[in-house]
């Protein structure tokens, strides 16, 4: 697998010492994974959003929704994935979720640096078990996430480009709001983030997620709100964003489409807050997934 299993205590040492083992002269991209359930799915509707964020040609975009589940005969493929990279743009050109914004409050605060983004996200999914490391049976969501972002960051560098996975948005929690599950979030977070540092060879990466909406029609809300604000204050990279003025869909479950464009600024401007400043070191990888050296931002 593209490097996923490189050891992180070996990048800390590679870093620490100047080590390259080889050049590149590829264009630098960030690359931010993004991953979570149904409010990652997004349910926003592609007609509220302003045309200017329709289709954002400067931002690269790949996409793989509900890939545990059978896909509906009637949908179009691009309903489910994207098949590659492309332009940001609506999933299918009629849904999207937090990445709308997302993108495009990174891409102008960053306006020197090429920015991607990878989705993968499945409707009803929990933490404790669906995205699990490890897990042997159900979705195996953690490791179906690891081999698309393999995949993803190849095509980049057959593109001609020097891919670094630089954070992780994570909009997810209903899978786990009830009782007594909700109790055990705050392990399952911490095990999740800590996996993905260390699956991905990256001890810096930033992981930003939104606390779970107050008014949520579940009975372990104080629960699992209380172990995402905990998991925030333990880690210096992890930033935790707040929706609760914004509005629910009749459920008390889903985002509307006004409460996702909001999400994805909240959660670009927590990602801004965290990322590494120019001139920190940063994994280089080939499409084979030979560490090449440390780019230096």
């Amino acid at each position: 697998m593209f490097g996923m299993q490189l050891n992180s205590v070996f990048w800390i040492a590679a870093a620490s010492c100047g080590l390259f083992v080889g050049q590149v002269s590829s264009a630098p991209i960030d690359v931010v994974i993004m991953a979570g359930q149904s409010n990652m799915v997004g349910g926003g509707s592609a007609s509220d959003l302003p045309a200017e964020l329709r289709s954002q040609s400067d931002i690269r975009y790949s996409y793989l929704v509900n890939p545990d589940r059978a896909r509906d005969p009637g949908l179009p493929d691009a309903f489910y994935t994207s098949d590659g990279w492309g332009d940001l743009i609506p999933r299918n050109n009629t849904h999207f979720g937090p990445e709308m914004t997302f993108g495009r409050t990174v891409a102008d605060a960053q306006p020197d640096r090429e920015l991607a983004l990878i989705k993968i996200a499945s409707d009803a999914t929990n933490l404790r078990t669906a995205w699990r490391k490890g897990a042997t049976g159900g979705p195996r969501l953690y490791q179906t996430l690891l081999d698309e972002v393999a995949t993803a960051l190849a095509l980049l560098v057959d593109d001609g480009y020097e891919p670094t996975v630089t954070g992780v948005v994570w909009v997810q929690g209903s899978g786990d709001a009830d009782l007594p599950h909700a109790v055990a979030y705050q392990q399952h977070l911490t095990n999740l983030i800590a996996n993905l540092r260390d699956d991905l060879a990256n001890p810096d990466l930033a992981f930003v997620y939104n606390e779970y909406h107050i008014d949520s029609d579940r009975d372990g809300v104080a629960e699992i709100r209380a172990s995402q604000r905990n998991v925030a204050a333990a880690d210096p990279l992890a930033g935790l964003i707040n929706l609760d003025d914004q509005d629910l869909r009749f459920d008390n479950i889903h985002f509307t489409s006004q409460t996702h464009q909001v999400a994805g600024q909240r959660l670009a401007q927590a990602y801004l807050a965290l990322v590494p400043e120019p001139g920190s070191a940063a994994l280089v990888l080939s499409a084979g997934g030979m560490l090449l050296g440390l780019r230096r931002r």
